[in-house]
């Protein structure tokens, strides 16, 4: 039972990635979604691969990949969303 909830949950999530895509992408501010979407994504299919009774390093790649997810979002939140390119830092 609560796997088909994650299930759900996860289907819920890939909807919303894709009306984000296509309003946020018109917009120019995909990059400010990606993170959250990729970190939300990880934790829900680690909770699913922990209820199906996967091994731990499944779990453990989700919970890497959630961790990538969560540090995107952080920078992209700490630049305002501003990529080096748009900024004119150097490299």
């Amino acid at each position: 039972m609560i796997g088909h909830l994650v299930d759900l949950a996860l289907l819920v999530l890939v909807l919303e990635g894709v009306f984000l895509a296509r309003t946020a992408a018109s917009r120019g501010q995909l990059r400010a979604w990606f993170g959250t979407l990729l970190a939300g994504a990880a934790l829900l299919l680690a909770m699913r691969l922990i209820v199906a009774g996967a091994g731990w390093p499944w779990v453990a790649a989700c919970m890497t990949l959630a961790l990538a997810g969560h540090a995107v979002d952080l920078g992209t939140r700490l630049t305002g969303g501003r990529s080096r390119a748009t900024t004119g830092s150097p490299s």
